[in-house]
Parts: structure tokens; sequence; C-alpha cells
């Protein structure tokens, strides 16, 4: 097989099991579509060409996320949309102005400034990881604090990859509501 003949499916998981030359063609064959596609949506050639590098860079960090057997251009073009989405919404984001109350004071507005130690924060995070069912805990631990993907996280659980993503998926909405709640760790001291 030559160079051309190879499918983007099969230069992508060849790159994913350590092939960089499947890399770089992959980059020829993608970043001219991935530019088209930014200059289409209103980007300047210059943003049009950062909008590629943000892209490739994105894939490259979420490949381990990247379900093995799946068609690769639906994946990588979603993360070249949000990418360009994303520029958008940085650039034109307009800042909040404070309420102005005509030199009144009102409390209900102003927060004392809370400063928390991090250590404190990342004991209250796994603090609340500890409090979810086993198989969500567990899932998350590894997924999430030893950075496995789930493909493998779903083999050392002796699991399905889907079961292993809707049991994290589950634990991490029971995370945003322990978390979310007005003082989930009432143990840390706040400095002021």
């Amino acid at each position: 097989m030559t160079k051309h003949t190879l499918t983007d499916d099969t230069l992508f998981e060849r790159w994913l099991d350590g092939d960089d030359a499947a890399f770089r063609l992959l980059y020829d064959r993608l970043a001219p579509i991935v530019l088209r596609i930014a200059m289409k949506h209103g980007l300047g050639v210059a943003e049009a060409k950062d909008a590629v590098q943000q892209t490739f860079l994105s894939v490259h960090r979420a490949r381990a996320d990247f379900r093995r057997g799946a068609h690769v251009r639906p994946w990588f073009f979603t993360i070249a949309y949000n990418v360009v989405r994303q520029y958008f919404r940085t650039k034109y984001a307009r800042p909040e102005a404070a309420l102005e109350l005509d030199g009144v004071r009102d409390p209900v507005f102003e927060e004392p400034e809370l400063e928390r130690d991090p250590a404190d924060i990342a004991d209250c995070v796994r603090g609340a990881v500890a409090r979810l069912p086993d198989g969500q805990r567990r899932v998350i631990e590894l997924h999430w604090f030893d950075r496995r993907p789930f493909a493998e996280v779903a083999t050392m659980v002796g699991s399905t990859e889907g079961a292993v993503r809707v049991r994290a998926h589950r634990g991490y909405e029971a995370l945003r509501q322990i978390l979310g709640r007005t003082d989930p760790c009432p143990s840390l001291a706040l400095r002021a």
C-alpha cells in the first residue's frame, strides 16, 4: 500500500500505535481542509492557520479518548469546528461591568475574597470522590487521577468501554451535586 491508498482511519490508528510518519501524512491531508473550514467561517489567514495548529494540538491531547474502530474524520472535524467556535467566543466575549448603585454600598453584592489552600481543595475533591459508589469511584480515579484512557480502564475493571464511560459520566454528575453545595467541605479553613 502506498501513502495515497491508506485511509485517514488507518493513518490515525497507525499514529496511535506510535507511527509519527502516519501523523505527518494525516496532517498533510487534513490541515488544508481545516484551514478552509476556518476561513469559510470568517477567520483571516493568520487566525485560520492558528486554528489549524490548535485543532491538531487538541487532537493530540484527546487522542487517548478516541474510540478505536470509529471513523476519524467526524471526530476530527468536530474538534476543528469547536476550535473555530471557541475563537469567536473569546473574541466577542463582552466583559461584565460592575453594578453601580450610585454610591450606595450594598453588602449583598459584596463578597469577601476567600482563598483556599490548593492542597485543601484537592483533599476536598478526593473526599467527594470517596463518597461515590465503588464502581463510579474506581473509574473516576483511574481515568481522571491516573489519566488512563477509557479503553484501558475498561480492561482494568473488567467491563466494556461503553459501560465505563457511563459510570464515569454518572460519577461526574454525582460529583457536581456534591461539590455544588454551598459548602461541600466545611472543614476547610478560609483565609480572608
